[in-house]
């Protein structure tokens, strides 16, 4: 009797460690296997990089890179003129801020945008974007400084938004997000439809703040630059991230973009010097 109980607390051993020893295998595995698609995905974005950096491309090829990116930790900053028309109230801003100090040396504002509700859009926020806006909650917008375009009449614009899809940093947001909930930098008033900020609202480059602060266009380094990294979901701590991008393809709306559409794409470095995202300027004709 005690040798057959020896011989299946034997067996049991047996199994026990050929499960345990699978499990370490398929961990390993699993690993590598990551790790091999991590570094295949870095070598994919290096590419895509290099292709994208000061370059004209189609409307096509803007969409194309959003949807290859959008798994990928890698912001995807989008103006359409549409979309530059619709929110010239908040844009078009102060003519008088300056990214530079007395002598020249590119430091990055440091006061407040403001809104100028006076000025009238010359294109409507779609519904799209009009519930979060009402709400001031899940549409993040990044703004850009030191970096004019014109709207589809014309106007300047002093400091364009841009809509973040892919992975989201915290320029885009007014405060640290709550899981993946967080608030806009800012939204439609509900009552008499006016922009406001969501708390502080966007501050300048040369800021020292954590979230809701301008990306700064560097003329001799010919790139955008930013200061502050993604933005995180503190329950999973992985990446947030916006991928409702059915506004491209729906027509009319502020963000649809055409095939045909041309665009000027432009890298984004954070403050290491390293690549984190890719800015599109739709081209005015």
């Amino acid at each position: 009797m005690g040798d057959r109980a020896a011989d299946v607390i034997r067996i049991l051993s047996s199994i026990i460690g050929i499960i345990a020893v699978s499990a370490v295998a398929f961990f390993i595995f699993s690993l590598v296997k990551r790790k091999t698609s991590d570094s295949m995905n870095q070598m994919v974005d290096v590419s895509i990089y290099t292709e994208l950096d000061n370059k004209e491309i189609t409307g096509t090829r803007v969409k194309q890179v959003i949807k290859q990116l959008k798994k990928s930790n890698c912001a995807l900053l989008v103006n359409t003129l549409k979309f530059s028309g619709a929110t010239l109230p908040v844009c078009k801003g102060r003519v008088d801020g300056k990214s530079t100090d007395a002598n020249g040396v590119l430091v990055g504002r440091t006061d407040r945008v403001t809104i100028n509700n006076n000025i009238k859009a010359e294109t409507s926020i779609n519904e799209t974007f009009k519930k979060g806006l009402l709400k001031g909650t899940g549409v993040p917008f990044t703004m850009i400084e030191n970096f004019t375009i014109k709207s589809p009449n014309g106007a300047i614009v002093y400091q364009p938004l841009c809509v973040n899809y892919g992975s989201i940093l915290k320029n885009s947001m007014s405060s640290e997000p709550v899981g993946d909930s967080f608030k806009n930098a800012v939204m439609i008033n509900p009552i008499n439809k006016k922009w406001k900020f969501v708390g502080t609202g966007f501050r300048g480059y040369g800021k020292p703040i954590e979230y809701g602060q301008t990306i700064m266009w560097d003329d001799k380094k010919g790139c955008f630059l930013t200061k502050l990294d993604f933005a995180i979901n503190s329950e999973t701590s992985q990446v947030l991230k916006y991928n409702s991008t059915g506004a491209l393809e729906k027509s009319g709306d502020c963000m649809n973009i055409k095939n045909d559409d041309k665009f000027n794409s432009y890298l984004l470095r954070n403050a290491s010097g390293e690549t984190v995202g890719i800015v599109f300027i739709q081209q005015r004709k």
